[in-house]
């Protein structure tokens, strides 16, 4: 298989891992929107992300090596010593796990006190966390091996147990703590699904180099550190400071927000294994350079509108996601939606420095948005409450854009592809005058999906008449039609369509 065609591979069967998991875990927020108070569901939204972070930590930066040494040994048939470092990051991962929630534990009544929670709900945080960072560590090994389909079906179990226990524990009235063992459920049934006995066997006793290890987990530590800070203290600290209502209200902002993440993510994942492949050759950088381009292409295609119709529609929005006692979350959802921008697209670039072994760089990117981040959001939640929070948010967002697009321009000469991001502004700006004029005429949730459609159709009409579309976006429609098992006959129309507008290739690189 050619590598564009495993990118391709790769970002299909990651595609359907992110639209079920943005969809169940849509639906997993909408129950607790509809049905939980603001402050049971800041309790909730506290608890998960400071789950989230635990189990980040708990890797101590293994998960993002693992991720980039695997395609390595692959590449040069080290399967002994890509078994060993899957062993040893279990048994790190087991320590550490096992400390952290330690800690959780003795110190719960503490913890209890400053996050607004009850101590059984820190203890039920500490059994979430361990199992979490054994299911997350197995992910970044399948990710290793580019088995993109085993990441999508253990999480697609997972997330349909974690929607049938909500709903029966929603059923029982356990609130919140149904909500939080539903979770925890979850993310059992995806590390046993993950459990298999060929990984670890290893044929030979075979030294493990640590130091290679040490060189990227440290700064790989360094960054999830700082990472969980920037995208996983949000509630924590809205919390501390302001209370779990008004948490609750900035949640249901932030899970809206977090659509906008989705594509750049999933093109990132896709690209990581196969560019850190890649790099064991030193005369593939132009391959790299145009991989990276073409991904920054795509999430420039598919964050910028989505992002516009989230906030012309912003109350519709959280009508959709919970009730009328959250529309207060309006006032910021804005800009989240726009820090969520400029993260998508920081995304690609960021994973890219640390594929083609440049992990120190990586790791200043993160420290020196999260410093950004830590600091404005301290004084401005202080001052403003939620609307600071989201500013903080954005403030962190641009300058994580702006460190890597400068870090990654030293290694490898990528060329933005300006006209493509001109043709998008253009479609964008054609859609924003047919929304502007509309929104008036908009009632309820059901117009406005209309006028979105409507919006998206216009957006895709005036690309088609500017010569948008490329050579590769024929082969990512032709591989979608070899693996869907629904709508080939009217996909393979549009695909043959399409094709009488396309440009021979993405000649920009």
């Amino acid at each position: 298989m050619s590598i564009k065609d495993k990118l391709i591979s790769n970002a299909t069967y990651l595609s359907l891992n992110w639209f079920f998991n943005t969809l169940l875990f849509m639906l997993f927020w909408i129950l607790l929107g509809k049905t939980l108070l603001p402050d049971s569901y800041g309790i909730v939204a506290v608890s998960l992300q400071t789950v989230t972070l635990l189990s980040a930590l708990s890797l101590v930066g293994l998960g993002t090596t693992v991720n980039k040494l695997i395609p390595e040994l692959i590449e040069r048939k080290q399967k002994n010593k890509t078994y060993g470092l899957i062993l040893f990051s279990l048994k790190v991962t087991l320590i550490s796990s096992l400390v952290i929630s330690g800690g959780l534990i003795v110190f719960s009544t503490q913890l209890s006190n400053i996050l607004n929670l009850i101590p059984d709900v820190i203890w039920l945080v500490a059994a979430s966390t361990i199992i979490m960072a054994f299911a997350s560590i197995l992910g970044f090994v399948y990710y290793g091996f580019q088995n993109m389909k085993k990441v999508f079906l253990t999480n697609l179990y997972g997330e349909l147990s974690m929607i049938a226990f909500v709903l029966l524990f929603i059923h029982l009235g356990l609130d919140y703590l149904g909500a939080i063992i539903a979770f925890t459920l979850a993310y059992l049934i995806i590390f046993l699904t993950r459990i298999e006995r060929g990984m670890f066997k290893v044929s030979k006793k075979e030294t493990i180099d640590k130091k290679l290890i040490f060189k990227y987990s440290i700064p790989a530590f360094v960054v999830v550190f700082f990472s969980v800070i920037l995208n996983k203290s949000h509630f924590i600290i809205l919390s501390s400071m302001k209370g779990v209502e008004l948490t609750g209200l900035f949640a249901v902002a932030m899970k809206i927000a977090s659509v906008v993440l989705i594509i750049p993510i999933i093109f990132s994942t896709a690209l990581f294994p196969i560019t850190s492949g890649l790099s064991v050759d030193k005369n593939s950088k132009s391959k790299q350079s145009y991989l990276i381009s073409l991904v920054f292409r795509y999430s420039i295609f598919t964050v910028l509108p989505l992002a516009l119709f989230m906030i012309v529609f912003s109350k519709y929005l959280i009508l959709l996601f919970s009730t009328e006692a959250y529309l207060a979350a309006v006032s910021f959802l804005p800009f989240l939606v726009l820090g969520s921008v400029f993260l998508g697209l920081a995304t690609p670039l960021l994973s890219s420095l640390y594929a083609i072994g440049k992990p120190k760089k990586y790791r200043d990117s993160h420290v020196i948005s999260a410093l950004v981040y830590i600091i404005s959001a301290v004084i401005l939640t202080y001052y403003f409450s939620a609307e600071g929070l989201a500013i903080s948010y954005l403030l962190s967002s641009a300058s994580l854009l702006a460190i890597t697009s400068l870090f990654i321009k030293k290694y490898l000469t990528i060329r933005l592809p300006k006209k493509s991001i001109g043709k998008v502004l253009i479609a964008i700006a054609t859609s924003f005058l047919f929304l502007f004029f509309t929104k008036p005429l908009t009632p309820n949730l059901w117009v406005a999906g209309i006028f979105v459609i409507i919006a998206s159709l216009i957006y895709f009409s005036v690309l088609l008449k500017l010569n948008f579309y490329v050579e590769e976006d024929l082969k990512v429609l032709d591989f979608v039609v070899e693996k869907t098992p629904v709508f080939k006959r009217q996909i393979n129309q549009f695909r043959n369509y399409l094709s009488k507008f396309i440009t021979k290739s993405y000649i920009e690189i």
